[in-house]
């Protein structure tokens, strides 16, 4: 009997040619923590009654792929996810000897007409037989979650429609090192803040599956069931300097660009997360107990119609570009 490890399994994925195909080629190994992609296949009872206490006969219903990854992002595969969350392919400009890759969400149209994220196909090898391919995998949230005394960390949710088996191929994984706390810095309004405890980056594309009546039971394209969303979240100390900063900017209800860098362990290798307008949304600062007061802040992302971008993602590196 052979049981698999999750250490010894991997995961590989690349951008499709086209939607409705499963790519194999080409694909780039990507590190992960955990993942929970899984094929769901929807149960069709029939509403007859039989002269029975029994349900009636069951037959196969609509099939769909959705779940997460968790990793820990490298200077240069990082850049995949971006363009699969933004659905726009890098701005590269060069930089000394690096080459800086802008990513800004799609704000008026879709990747495709059936799909409106890029469709991805993501290969998992669970160290057990053959590996699944997951086709047609859109990206509709990606997480970005930093806090003090660890590693930067990140999660990709997906939602998709088309399984099936492929031999597996070892992986060759990328060289890089992630960054770790230390090295990020942020500012709100212009104002350096070094009193942030935790912070945590959410991106929602609000994509879903749809269906039509068509000789398939998988998806036949995937749409935008809502609006894009940008919300930030974090935990900091009540400094006094900041706290009038930032309380000031809360009670007048304007809007303040938020950047969130990290720099290289060995250069190049950047990542900066930048909100041109940042609207303050709660703002909480109580006594818990007898330690340091904290004060919670969430912050939404709205549309600046001035550079005509909600959030923009800066990924400096040396990698030319990516599909």
């Amino acid at each position: 009997m052979t049981v698999g490890y999750g250490q010894l399994g991997h995961m590989r994925w690349n951008l499709q040619d086209s939607f409705g195909q499963v790519f194999v080629s080409s694909l780039e190994a990507q590190p992960i923590v955990d993942e929970s992609l899984v094929e769901t296949i929807g149960q069709l009872v029939e509403g007859g009654q039989y002269a029975r206490h029994m349900a009636g006969p069951t037959h196969e219903g609509p099939r769909a792929v959705a779940g997460s990854i968790s990793f820990e992002p490298l200077p240069d595969q990082l850049g995949l996810f971006l363009r699969a969350v933004t659905g726009a392919s890098s701005d590269a400009t060069f930089v000394d000897s690096a080459i800086a890759h802008k990513f800004r969400p799609l704000h008026n149209s879709d990747y495709l007409e059936l799909s409106a994220m890029p469709p991805m196909t993501i290969v998992m090898h669970r160290d057990v037989g053959s590996a699944d391919a997951y086709a047609d995998m859109n990206l509709t949230q990606i997480t970005f979650e930093m806090a003090n005394s660890e590693l930067l960390k990140a999660s990709a949710q997906f939602v998709g429609g088309v399984r099936q088996n492929i031999a597996a191929v070892a992986p060759v994984f990328p060289a890089g090192i992630p960054w770790i706390w230390d090295q990020g810095s942020l500012s709100i309004g212009g104002v350096g803040i070094t009193e942030f405890r935790s912070l945590t980056w959410v991106q929602n594309n609000n994509i879903e599956p749809a269906y039509t009546i068509t000789a398939s039971k998988t998806p036949s394209h995937f749409r935008r069931g809502g609006l894009v969303e940008v919300n930030v979240t974090g935990t900091l100390l009540a400094d006094t300097v900041v706290h009038s900063h930032l309380f000031s900017i809360f009670q007048a209800q304007t809007e303040a660009q938020l950047m969130i860098n990290f720099d290289a362990v060995s250069s190049p290798g950047s990542f900066l997360m930048d909100l041109p307008q940042a609207r303050i949304t709660e703002y909480t600062w109580n006594i818990t107990g007898p330690t340091q007061i904290e004060i919670g802040i969430t912050l939404v992302g709205k549309f600046d119609t001035t550079s005509t971008y909600m959030c923009e993602y800066t990924l400096t590196n040396c990698r030319v570009g990516y599909p």
